[in-house]
């Protein structure tokens, strides 16, 4: 076979990539086929394990209720002579070894523990070795039983020579298949490659007058001449990709929307409170302008989740959003900051009488029965407030006080909205909460 065309840099990794998947294949085909060769010899060699033990529990069973011990042994022996088995014992029906046999001779049963008889046959797959279990029976009376180890080494050496010489049979057809395939891709690679070459050139020195030769044979169809029309449309075809551009930042800005906003409620999430707390304390701090933090948490809402289900919770969740937003003002910004938790954020307060009004409006509408699925849900909630610049000028510190005043509403027994006072807040048992 002539090997000349593996000297193009394009035909090595060709042919390593066929090499990889030809030897791929191969390997997956040889590993399925002597899984599944296991899987029947293992039931295989299940089955002739059964039924040797069966006939050696069967005639066991003679002499035993003969109590010639002389062909009991004999039996043994004899079955000993199979150059798999490892072990084999037999118990009598209170569960006491009476006989054993392993490596050849038969050994004392002293030291063998008891067991329990079982009615029916069982076995045992182990790492090495099968174990099989055999009752001994007079007609339908249990009179004890028979535990045979048999070695499955044989098996799993006969499965890695298979393998062995599947692998390197593999090898053989592998490298053979990848030079076959390598020189057939070459072939009808050519004119691309030239193709690849003109674009090249298009692309370094931005010379778009250039085109390619016409393909003769017709191997790339009508490839060649689209290749030329798109050297002539490129200007504008620029100009198109400038478009998109355009209207790709226009679609992200759009799905920047989606993600700053709660599905269920359509309120601001948890990102966007996080940015706009941010810009909010900032503003009023350098404004000296009073805003205002409320936390906002259902009281025992996990309840009607547990017993109502999640399509229900999100039916009251977007009617209760709803209901507190048309309570807020304009200016106020309404979050869902958890699964049953809110956060309003209320800029330009002229006064705290402001914010306690708007507290007790919000408590007020939520003691309203909500609907859903034709059923009516009573909801409250606890609110916690803090002010920025009255109880600090930071971020983390407004979130600390809002979050200590809504604990203080929830022990003030929920249903209630409580507004940070340092003095009460301090208590040890708030604290505590």
């Amino acid at each position: 076979m002539d090997l000349r065309f593996l000297k193009q840099p394009q035909a090595r990794s060709i042919f390593l990539g066929h090499l990889r998947l030809v030897g791929f294949c191969l390997t997956a085909g040889l590993l399925l086929t002597l899984a599944l060769s296991y899987v029947l010899s293992r039931i295989s060699a299940s089955h002739e394990t059964v039924l040797r033990t069966s006939i050696l529990a069967r005639n066991l069973s003679d002499s035993l209720l003969s109590g010639d011990q002389r062909a009991t042994q004999n039996m043994i022996l004899n079955s000993g002579q199979d150059k798999n088995l490892r072990s084999l014992t037999v118990f009598n029906q209170l569960g006491n070894a009476i006989y054993s046999w392993e490596n050849g001779n038969l050994i004392n049963t002293e030291h063998i523990a008891p067991v329990v008889p079982a009615a029916h046959t069982w076995q045992r797959f182990h790492l090495n070795s099968l174990e099989t279990s055999v009752p001994i029976l007079d007609r339908e009376t249990l009179k004890g039983e028979v535990i045979l180890r048999e070695s499955l080494t044989p098996l799993h050496d006969r499965l890695l020579l298979q393998l062995m010489l599947g692998l390197l049979a593999s090898i053989f057809i592998a490298l053979p298949a990848a030079l076959v395939l390598t020189r057939r891709r070459m072939a009808l690679l050519d004119p691309v490659l030239e193709l690849a070459t003109v674009a090249e050139q298009a692309a370094t020195l931005g010379d778009y007058s250039l085109r390619a030769a016409t393909d003769s044979e017709k191997q790339l169809g009508n490839l060649t001449m689209h290749f030329n029309l798109m050297l002539a449309r490129m200007e504008a075809w620029e100009n198109d990709m400038r478009s998109e551009s355009v209207e790709q930042r226009a679609a992200e800005s759009r799905l920047s929307i989606l993600d700053n906003h709660d599905s269920v409620t359509k309120l601001p999430n948890r990102h966007y409170f996080h940015r706009l707390i941010t810009h909010s304390v900032e503003d009023a701090v350098e404004r000296q302008e009073l805003m205002a933090l409320m936390f906002i948490d259902l009281d025992h809402f996990r309840r009607i989740s547990d017993r109502y289900g999640y399509d229900v919770c999100d039916q009251l969740l977007a009617s209760l959003a709803l209901r507190l937003s048309e309570v807020l003002r304009s200016t106020d910004t309404l979050c869902r900051v958890g699964a049953d938790e809110f956060a309003a954020v209320l800029p330009d307060i002229d006064h705290l009488d402001t914010v306690r009004k708007l507290a007790e409006r919000l408590i007020v509408a939520m003691q309203q029965p909500f609907n859903a699925n034709g059923r009516q849900h009573a909801i409250t909630c606890s609110i916690g407030i803090a002010c920025c610049p009255l109880h600090t000028h930071e971020q983390r510190l407004l979130l600390q006080h809002a979050d200590q005043a809504l604990k203080a509403a929830k022990l003030a027994g929920r249903n209630v909205w409580r507004l940070y006072d340092p003095n009460q807040m301090s208590r040890p048992q708030l604290q505590a909460s």
